[in-house]
């Protein structure tokens, strides 16, 4: 991360716990570290290089700030004055009012709160010590460190990323460690050592907020733009990820409508020349090419999922991931760049969680909820050229979402588990343990009240994506990729938009491509296919997998009776020669592996 931070609170801190704080945090430090203190906690901070912008360290008393963020109306970046408005507001105020990635921590009345941006990417872990102090930190190896000892495996958490691959919780894969998850805070009372996490962002405040397809278009046009251009202006290179496909080329129109002269892109295709899936540098050359931009080729073949990697990263993993597999190929693409520059990477991930690629077959029971028979038979039909799927399937989804709206609509129910994750090789308990996993605070309690079955299914589907971005960090482990999509203001805008408004005449993220079209005059944004790196995946599954093999079959998983070995080497020959029903669940345990390797 580019911000490394550690801390500690309880009634009984002093100035003298930064020492030990300092120790832990000083290796990483690229600059002088950052010391601050009040009352019961302490913090110690600093940033691992200093390209442009990587964030502040902004303190005032009663409170400090880590992290970069904006002001959602405004788009100016927040200073000590700001921070000094709202030590005495409700937190859930702050997170309103600015986004970006940050933690915020206030020390008022005896009382400490932590608050942690909507989109998460700047992580908190924390563990109560023998002391009897929290111990706070950025990175889950410095708790380790600080604590003196490693607690052992949480096999909940672990199950439930096999199975599920996107979660969000306050677990983490540890015993006694805990992480803030995105959008939520932390309160601790000094007097009766409490600890309590609760959300401070709520997704349900913007679901009602829809003005009408003609301002949705223009509001996601500017808000973007301003999102870009506040995040990138002290930035003299950028990097997009350019596939070519709708988002990366939503990405590319609005970053080169923003761009001061003395800012360079470089764009970075991905491909394997014997991959016809991955390859779209037809379409990547073409629009690079209208715009005047040079496209750099990189070849897959070269580095390949499942390579290993030349050195570690500055600290071993925070959650299992499938980017595990991919961090060769990430540390190449960092190779592109001369050492000294300092990048801020981009990617266009996001838009098909937020602008509903898959728009949810539920969304037929938001628009007949909403507005009655009347004009359900064109949704229907519009429906239909997406999916293809047989009426009967469209209706019967309908009613059960229905039922399940009126007789528990004020209740999250857990996701059911995907068909494909439930493998031969997979052992009962993994599922018993999976059940027992508490997720992300907002999905707790009754909050579900009101809110519309297809709707419901969008915010999983935003959660869930958010998980994806948490883990993807280059440069050595150092500088977080910036995905303008999952940024607060679009998410916001993006969640008004009823799951009905989202599809028409054949496409998905409708407002998003039409906005995007009529904005740039262009017709790139109404491609229909997309990429698949699935065949790139078999190809490196297939080069390494003698070592793929020693790890998992005599792995973790195998050793607490949760996999079969025989069964699941025989799922991975199956993926390797082309079988991919199962290839997440197979890649989900590999990737398990290879963090618990890590950490051995």
């Amino acid at each position: 991360m580019t911000m490394i931070f550690a801390g500690a609170f309880n009634q009984r801190v002093d100035a003298s716990n930064q020492k030990e704080l300092e120790s832990v945090v000083r290796r990483a430090i690229c600059d002088d570290i950052t010391c601050w203190h009040h009352d019961t906690v302490s913090v110690v901070a600093g940033k691992t290089w200093n390209g442009p912008s990587p964030g502040w360290i902004l303190s005032v008393k009663g409170g400090v700030f880590l992290g970069k963020a904006f002001n959602k109306h405004t788009f100016k970046a927040i200073n000590e004055k700001d921070l000094e408005e709202y030590l005495g507001k409700p937190s859930e105020e702050f997170c309103n009012t600015y986004w970006g990635s940050y933690i915020f921590i206030i020390a008022v009345s005896g009382t400490i709160e932590i608050v942690r941006d909507a989109t998460g990417q700047l992580p908190l872990f924390y563990a109560k010590a023998t002391s009897g102090e929290i111990i706070f930190a950025s990175e889950i190896e410095i708790l380790v460190e600080i604590l003196g000892r490693r607690p052992s495996f949480n096999w909940d958490y672990l199950s439930s990323f096999v199975l599920r691959t996107f979660i969000t919780t306050e677990q983490t894969a540890f015993e006694g460690m805990y992480e803030l998850p995105h959008g939520c805070k932390l309160k601790f009372t000094a007097p009766s050592e409490t600890i309590e996490c609760d959300i401070a962002w709520n997704p349900l405040h913007y679901v009602n907020e829809y003005r009408g397809p003609e301002l949705t278009k223009q509001a996601i046009i500017d808000i973007s733009s301003n999102v870009i251009r506040s995040w990138t202006k002290d930035a003299k290179l950028l990097s997009l990820d350019f596939s070519g496909g709708t988002d990366s080329t939503a990405i590319l129109l609005l970053l080169n409508s923003v761009l001061e002269k003395e800012q360079n892109v470089k764009l970075i295709n991905m491909f394997h020349p014997q991959v016809a899936s991955s390859d779209e540098r037809c379409y990547a050359s073409a629009i690079a090419k209208k715009l005047g931009m040079q496209l750099t080729e990189f070849d897959y073949s070269r580095s390949m999922p499942y390579d290993q990697i030349a050195s570690s990263p500055l600290y071993k993993p925070n959650w299992p991931s499938s980017l595990l597999s991919f961090q060769k190929i990430n540390d190449d693409i960092s190779d592109l760049f001369d050492s000294a520059d300092r990048v801020i990477y981009i990617s266009g991930h996001g838009g098909d969680h937020l602008f509903m690629t898959c728009p949810p077959l539920t969304s037929l029971s938001d628009y007949l909820i909403k507005f009655g028979p009347t004009g359900l038979a064109v949704k229907m039909r519009d429906l239909y050229l997406l999916y293809r799927e047989p009426i009967w399937t469209l209706l019967l989804g309908m009613g059960k979402s229905l039922a399940s709206y009126y007789l528990r609509s004020n209740y999250w129910a857990p996701t059911p588990l995907n068909k494909f994750y439930c493998t031969p090789w997979l052992h009962s308990e993994i599922f018993a343990r999976e059940k027992r996993m508490r997720y992300h605070p907002f999905f707790n309690g009754n909050r579900g009240a009101g809110c519309l079955p297809g709707k419901r299914q969008h915010i999983e589907a935003i959660y869930n994506g958010l998980a994806t971005i948490r883990a993807d960090v280059r440069d050595g482990g150092t500088n977080p990729v910036f995905f303008p999509l999952f940024s607060q203001p679009l998410m916001e805008l993006a969640l008004s938009i009823p799951t009905y408004e989202s599809y028409q005449s054949g496409f998905s993220r409708f407002l998003f491509r039409d906005a995007l079209s009529n904005a740039f005059k262009t017709d790139a944004v109404w491609r229909r296919d997309k990429g698949v790196t699935g065949g790139v995946s078999q190809r490196g599954l297939a080069k390494n997998q003698e070592k793929i093999l020693e790890i998992c079959l005599d792995g973790e998983f195998s050793k607490h009776g949760l996999i079969d070995r025989e069964k699941l080497q025989d799922g991975m020959h199956k993926v390797i020669a082309g079988q991919v029903d199962h290839e997440w669940a197979v890649t989900n345990v590999i990737c398990a592996e290879i963090f618990l390797s890590n950490w051995r």
